[in-house]
C-alpha cells in the first residue's frame, strides 16, 4: 500500500480491493502571525496580575485554530523567586490553567531559562481575540521576576514574546 503525503493536498492512500484513493487528512495554512515583545521589567508579589503584554488576532474563519506561545525570560534558582504564569483570552477565559510554568528554587544556584507556554486555542469566532499573560508569585512570600532578578531595578533580559498563529482547519 503506497502512502502520499503533499503539502496542500494532505495525506492519501488506496483504499482496499485496489479502489480509488482517498484523501484521510487535509493539510493545514499558516494564515497570520501576530508577535508582541514585552521589554518592562518588575517583580510582583501578592495574586495573578496582568503582566502588561498582550497580542491580538482576528482569524478569518470560525474553523480556524489559533497556537498562542509565550517565552518570557525568568529568574531560576534564587531563594524566594516562584513565577508561575497562564494565557487568558479576551480577560476572562484562563486557557492555561493556574500555574502554566513555575520557577523553582534551586539551592541558590541563580541563572537564566526561559519559562514557556503553548497552548493551542479553537476560539470559534472571526472577531478580534486578545491573549493576555498573568503572572504570579508562589504562595509564602515568594515573589515573581519578569526579564529582571530579584533586586535589581531594571532589565537583565532580552523581553518576553507572545505570539499568536492562526492555523487554518
Amino acid at each position: 500500500m503506497t502512502m502520499t503525503l503533499s503539502g496542500t493536498g494532505g495525506v492519501t492512500y488506496p483504499t482496499a480491493a485496489g479502489g480509488t484513493t482517498q484523501t484521510q487528512a487535509s493539510s493545514s495554512k499558516v494564515l497570520q502571525v501576530v508577535q508582541a515583545t514585552f521589554t518592562s521589567s518588575y517583580t510582583l508579589t501578592g495574586s495573578f496580575a496582568n503582566s502588561g503584554f498582550s497580542a491580538s488576532i482576528t482569524p478569518s474563519s470560525t474553523t480556524s485554530k489559533v497556537l498562542v506561545m509565550v517565552t518570557i525570560p525568568d529568574q531560576r534558582g534564587a531563594t524566594g523567586v516562584i513565577t508561575y504564569a497562564t494565557i487568558y483570552r479576551n480577560g476572562t477565559t484562563n486557557l492555561a490553567g493556574t500555574g502554566a510554568f513555575t520557577s523553582f528554587d534551586n539551592n541558590g544556584n541563580v541563572g537564566w531559562a526561559p519559562a514557556v507556554i503553548n497552548y493551542l486555542d479553537s476560539p470559534a469566532t472571526t472577531s478580534q481575540i486578545t491573549y493576555n499573560v498573568r503572572i504570579a508569585p508562589g504562595t509564602g512570600g515568594y515573589v515573581a521576576c519578569v526579564n529582571r532578578t530579584v533586586g535589581s531595578s531594571s532589565a537583565e533580559a532580552s523581553g518576553s514574546t507572545i505570539t499568536a498563529i492562526e492555523i487554518a482547519q
